[in-house]
């Protein structure tokens, strides 16, 4: 297994709950607060939105033998591409915050 990394190809992936993902619109406006920079502000936007859940692609699934369901929020990662800024380098795997601008109705 190897990691490939462009650093001129970087965004920001998040996972949003799937009772949040209704009001996440394409190309709507993201701040990034990343922890290794915390003086700093990035923006980004919304470039996509994952077509399923995340527990679909778990290595281990939760099987349930018994019949009982419990009702679990899932998760849908959302894609956001990111501003770089000089000076700032971003790595794969840096834990960020991101606070996606909601449209008023």
């Amino acid at each position: 297994i190897a990691l490939i990394h462009n650093p001129d190809n970087v965004w920001v992936e998040t996972n949003v709950r799937e009772t949040e993902l209704r009001h996440v619109t394409m190309n709507a406006p993201v701040t990034i607060y990343v922890d290794a920079y915390p003086d700093t502000t990035f923006y980004g936007n919304v470039e996509g939105v994952g077509s399923s859940t995340t527990s679909q692609y778990a290595l281990l699934p939760n099987p349930n033998p018994s019949g009982n369901f419990t009702k679990i929020s899932q998760r849908v990662p959302v894609k956001i591409s990111i501003e770089p800024l000089a000076g700032k380098p971003l790595r794969p795997g840096m834990m960020v915050e991101v606070d996606i601008v909601i449209p008023k109705p």
